[in-house]
C-alpha cells in the first residue's frame, strides 16, 4: 500500500507542473516573461523529484516541509507575476493546480496545524497576485474563489484519505509481523 501510495504521488506530483509547463510553452504571449514561468514549473518538477520519495521514510521532515512552502510560495508569485490577465479570459488557475500537490505532501506527511496554514499562505500570495493584475472586481473574485475552490477540494481529500491509508499500512505492517511468526 505504502509502494502505491508513494506512485500516486509521483504522478500527481508530475502532471500539474507538466500542465502549466506545456500552457506556457503554448501560450507564451500571455506572459512577459515566459522564461520565468518555464523556469518556475521546471523547478517545481525537481522539487517533486526530490520530495516524493521522502514519502516511504514517513514523510516530510521540517526542513522538507519549509522547502514545500517556501517553494509553492514562490512558484504561485513568480508566475502570478509575469502572467498577463486577458480580460474575461478563463481557465483553470494553473498557479494553484500546478502547486497545490507539494500541499498534497504536506498534508501527507503533518497535521491540519501544519498543513491549513501553509495552505492560507498560497492562498494569500495567489490572492494578492490576482488583485494586483485585475484588481477587485467580480472576475477577480470569480477567479480567487475558483483557485480557493481547486484548493480546498484537492486538500480536503487527501487529508480524508491519509487516515485510511495510515490504517491500511498498519494493518499491513501486523499482518506481516503474525505471518513472519
Amino acid at each position: 500500500a505504502e509502494a502505491g501510495l508513494v506512485r500516486l504521488m509521483a504522478v500527481l506530483t508530475a502532471i500539474p507542473p507538466l500542465l502549466a509547463l506545456f500552457q506556457t510553452l503554448a501560450d507564451s504571449r500571455d506572459y512577459s516573461q515566459p522564461a520565468v514561468a518555464i523556469v518556475v514549473w521546471l523547478a517545481v518538477l525537481g522539487a517533486g523529484a526530490w520530495l516524493v520519495p521522502q514519502l516511504r521514510r514517513g514523510g516530510l521532515a521540517t526542513g522538507e516541509t519549509a522547502a514545500a512552502i517556501l517553494i509553492a510560495v514562490g512558484a504561485v508569485a513568480a508566475t502570478g507575476a509575469v502572467h498577463q490577465a486577458h480580460g474575461a479570459q478563463g481557465g483553470v488557475d494553473l498557479a494553484i493546480l500546478g502547486t497545490v500537490w507539494l500541499l498534497v505532501l504536506i498534508v501527507m506527511s503533518h497535521s491540519a496545524r501544519v498543513w491549513i496554514p501553509a495552505a492560507l499562505l498560497v492562498f494569500a500570495v495567489r490572492a494578492a497576485e490576482l488583485i494586483r493584475a485585475g484588481g477587485l472586481n467580480p472576475l477577480s473574485l470569480s477567479r480567487l474563489a475558483a483557485a480557493g475552490y481547486i484548493m480546498a477540494t484537492v486538500l480536503i481529500a487527501f487529508a480524508a484519505v491519509r487516515h485510511t491509508l495510515d490504517m491500511h499500512v498498519g494493518m499491513a505492517a501486523r499482518q506481516a509481523s503474525l505471518a513472519s511468526r
